[in-house]
Parts: C-alpha cells; structure tokens; sequence
C-alpha cells in the first residue's frame, strides 16, 4: 500500500458503499491499558519545560502533500503543538515529479529537520547519508515506541539493522480492514436472491466463501436466466490475484504492478509460480466461454462504470475500475441491487485466503535529516505521538470538538466528521487534521483496551454499515500478512541487477499476461505467454526472483518466525 487511505480514492460513498479504506493497530490484546479520557488541553511531554521547540517538515510525496494545507495548520497540529510545546512549519512538494524537486532540494544543502519520503528517493537519501540513524534516539527518547510500536521494528529496520525512518500503522484486525475489493467475487445480491443462492444469508460459518465450481456455476445461470447480462468483468491483474489466492497461496502486491506469491516456503515473482500458466489459461477459457464479453481485457474505467452502473453486469473476478462509483449509484436506487462480496476458494478445504494485502505498518517514510540541530527533540515529539493521548489525538482528534464520550466511554465521531471521513473529504481532512495525520505520525490506531478503536470514524463505518459488517461476515478466517512485501527493499545499489530487472519487467508484463488472456484460443493464448515469459527471463526474472527469496528470507530471521508460517489468521492466533 502507498498510503493506509490511499483505497478512499476510490470511495466515492462509504456510507452506501461497503468498502472502507484501511486504518491501523497494534494487537489488541497487547496495547496498554487505555489512559482516562483525554482533556484537549492536558499537556504531553516537555510541553511546560523550556521554549517552544521549533521543527520544519518536508512532505516529498505527491499524494500525502494533498492532505495538508501547508498556509493554515489543522486543528489536529495546533493541539499536538500545544501539547507538546512545539511549532511544526510544513512545507509540501510542489512538483509533479517528487523525485527531482528532492533532488534539488538535496542537492542545495538546505535541509528540513523531518523528511517524509518514499520508494528510490527515500532509498537515496538513506545511502548518501542524508538523514540519520534513529535506533539509539528510539532507545534513549522514545519510551512510548519501544513499548507501543516495538512489534513492528524489523519492518522499519534496513538490511543491517539500523532504522532510519518510522511507518504509520493499519489495522491488524481483518474485522476493520474493509477495503476488500481486491481479492474477492464480487456479486449483485438481488440476482443471487432471485436464483435462491443458498448463501446468500450467511447463517453458517464459510458462506462467505464460495468455490470455483460454485462460482461458474451462478454464472452459468446468469447466462440461461438473464442472456442480456454480462456473467462477468474482470481486470487481468486483479483477476490474477484473486485466482492466485484461490489456491490458498499468499500472493502480495508489489510496486510497480508485480506480486510476489510465497510457494513452497519462498517468496518468488508471480511470473515464476508454477501455476501462471494455469491461471492464464482459465482466464482465456473464461473469455471463450463467454462468462466475459469480448475486449474485457482492454475495457477502460468509463466502459466498467457504465456497463456495472445500468445493470448489464452480474459479478467481477476481482476489482475492476469504476466499480464502486457504479454501485453507490446501484445501491442509492435499491440497496439490494449492489455487489457484495464472496471469496473465492479452489475447494472448502481452503479456509484461509489472504482477503487484504495491508500490512502491519506503513513504510518507515518519515526521518529526521542530518542538518537537524535538535534529533532528540524532534524523535520526543514523535514518541508523543505514539503514547496512548498522543494516538487518540491524531487518529481521533479532540473530545469536544472533532468526536464525544458516551456514558459508557465509547468515543463517537462528530456526523462532520464521519461523513467527511468516509467520503474522504479533503476539505475536512485539510481543516481538522482527521486522515492525514494518522498517515505521516507514528502512531497506535488498533483498539485500545477498552474497544475504542483509536481511528474511531474506520470503527463508526463498520458498527453502522450493515453491509460491510455482511462483507466481513467470516473475518476470522482471513489471513493477513504480519510483514512487509518481500521486495519492499530490493535496492538499486546491493540488488542493482533485481531492481532493474523489476523496472523492465514492470513495464510490459501485464500488458502481454493481458494479451494472452484475450487470444482466441488456447493453442495462441500459451504461444503469447511462452513469448511474454521469454522476454522476462532475457530482462532478468531469475535475479528478481532471487532477490525476493532472500528479502523474505531475511524478514523471517528478523522475526524469528519459519517462513512459510509469517502469514497467519486471527483463528491461529497471533
């Protein structure tokens, strides 16, 4: 994941849409017991010792400059500033292209104290000694991330141990993942009511589960009830993972529209599976069969919508573009006329599918500079952040304004607030500091022991929203990954002949997976592939694939966990 709300994008209307975007925790049987509730003007750390302590911060990532408005500090800053008697002076990057802006930012010597960046630029700065190392500021300052966020410092730490950037969390709890677009069926209910699909109600453990068998079965029924209706639509690559994942494989996004799926014990490229030869062939046999309309491979997101929007589509193997617009507009007219989703399964004897990709933290993207005159400073006012008050305070907000107490202690969001969180408003983001904060800060944003979700308004959509409680019916059989993608730090120095490789494959590799798909019969469809994957091998696929197995091989170690078992289910226990 890019970003934990990056997925709100794409929700035009959680309150009728049930997907959510991800927000992020701690376990929950592990966080520290809950402090009484939070005062708006109780004091954090240092904040009545000394002068204001006054820091600069450089946001030089694209998407997250969008959350802030850089002229007028949200309310979440100005009360993180009061509590801690800080001033933070942000300045966003104004270039579409980050990585040069930096460049020339780096190159002129004049350093903000915190830098939040990503991907090769971070990697840069990293290596040319631009920033500074934060393990012995973490174990002297930050008593609050050793006890807090320790979980997750191999996931921060770089090949030889040394952490130089902090991540912000997700959810660890699959019940609050709800973007679960990715990986599923996705079905119009009120068609399933009319065909009497016998799990259509949930009532038993698994329903919400359904086999490849069942599945085209439905769509077989589709065809002979309802000839004008598409059975199906599907994008290539999200069709692809869906049928990875089918098999009970963990198949994880990558950058650059790749995966990495861990068979046999080691991650490799999804190129290399044993199987992609046999999922490309059910995706061309799929086609000619007729469960899609011709040229699906190539439809464009306006095609999807309109299509999905007038009701001409019954399913998708996995996400398409324009879904979710379509069906806010399908579900503001009858509710049951939306898509729900059902996870796809090979056979019932696979009970854990890997629903989400989200990790247990963001990337390690904000880090201190070396020109910081003040690190120790800088690294207690980030710890603040990872305390009990300092994580109600950016995931939530402040009692009063932004959410209140009922009797009970449950913490409920203000209606502004909620509504302009689940339409990921960013006029509201912007004014309050509600989304963008829980982003960049490393802060808790699990359940705390009383229940409360630290980002209360990702609890308020899933406690109020029926349908995405029926969507995550069965959470307790998802499998989710405790780690970091396998390739997440393939350098382009100590792995230059992996990342190159990656940067070539990235470029053409579905394109061609896609065309396969689409060719009018087998014989052609594995011809197309053999040349795809040919192509691959010459640009350096063995390299990729080794550098996954060593990275995962690595995280393990880092973890102490063998490395088939990394991936794991609430079921297994944690």
């Amino acid at each position: 994941m890019k970003a934990k709300k990056m997925s709100a994008l794409v929700l035009s209307m959680l309150m009728t849409v049930s997907s959510l975007l991800s927000g992020c925790g701690t376990e929950s049987g592990e966080t520290a017991n809950v402090s009484e509730e939070v005062n708006s003007g109780e004091a954090g750390p240092e904040a009545e010792e000394g002068s204001t302590k006054e820091y600069s911060m450089y946001i030089g990532d694209a998407w997250m400059s969008t959350l802030f408005d850089s002229s007028n500090k949200d309310m979440v800053l100005t009360e993180l500033e009061k509590r801690t008697n800080t001033q933070i002076s942000m300045e966003l990057v104004k270039s579409s292209d980050v990585s040069s802006e930096i460049n020339v930012m780096l190159a002129s010597g004049d350093l903000p104290d915190i830098i939040f960046a990503s991907g090769e630029t971070r990697s840069q700065m990293i290596r040319d000694g631009y920033v500074i190392p934060l393990n012995d500021l973490i174990e002297e300052h930050a008593p609050n991330m050793k006890k807090n966020l320790s979980s997750v410092f191999p996931e921060w730490e770089e090949r030889d141990g040394t952490i130089y950037g902090l991540g912000s969390f997700v959810w660890n709890d699959p019940r609050y993942a709800l973007n679960l677009t990715v990986n599923t069926v996705q079905i119009r209910y009120d068609i399933l009511k009319e065909l009497g699909y016998e799990k259509l109600s949930r009532e038993n453990p698994m329903d919400s589960f359904i086999t490849v068998e069942e599945y085209l079965n439905l769509l077989d029924q589709v065809k002979e009830k309802y000839p004008d209706m598409y059975p199906a639509l599907f994008d290539t690559e999200k069709a692809i993972e869906v049928l990875f994942k089918a098999k009970g494989l963990q198949c994880v996004l990558l950058p650059d529209s790749t995966y990495s799926v861990y068979e046999d014990g080691k991650a490799v490229s999804i190129f290399s599976s044993k199987y992609m030869p046999e999922v490309i062939q059910f995706l061309n046999d799929f086609c000619t069969d007729g469960y899609a309309p011709d040229g699906v491979t190539s439809y464009t997101e306006e095609e999807n919508q309109a299509m999905i929007a007038q009701g001409e589509v019954f399913s998708t193997l996995g996400s398409v573009k324009g879904l979710d617009a379509a069906n806010a507009a399908l579900s503001a007219e009858n509710e049951e006329s939306r898509f729900v989703y059902f996870y796809l399964v090979e056979s019932q004897d696979i009970q854990n599918v890997l629903i989400n990709g989200y990790a247990t933290a963001e990337g390690p993207n904000l880090m201190i500079s070396k020109n910081c005159e003040d690190p120790e400073g800088v690294i207690e006012f980030l710890d603040y952040c990872a305390s009990e008050e300092g994580s109600t305070l950016v995931c939530a907000g402040i009692a009063g304004e932004t959410y209140t107490v009922e009797e009970d202690g449950t913490k409920v969001p203000t209606e502004e607030i909620a509504n302009g969180y689940a339409m990921w408003d960013l006029n509201m983001i912007k004014k309050y500091g509600i989304g963008n904060w829980l982003n960049t800060l490393p802060a808790m944003e699990g359940l705390d022991a009383s229940g409360n979700a630290y980002d209360i308004n990702a609890q308020a959509a899933f406690t109020s929203d029926p349908w995405v409680m029926y969507n995550n019916k069965d959470w307790e059989h998802f499998a989710f990954p405790r780690t970091i993608n396998a390739n997440a730090k393939i350098d382009s120095i100590s792995q230059s002949e992996a990342h190159e490789a990656l940067s070539k494959i990235s470029t053409y590799a579905f394109d061609r997976i896609a065309k396969a798909v689409a060719a009018s019969d087998s014989g052609k469809c594995m011809e197309e592939w053999e040349t795809c994957i040919s192509q691959m091998r010459d640009d350096g696929l063995e390299a990729l694939d080794q550098a996954m197995a060593d990275n995962w091989a690595a995280l393990a170690e880092a973890y102490g966990k063998n490395q088939e078992k990394i991936f794991t289910t609430p079921a297994e226990g944690q």
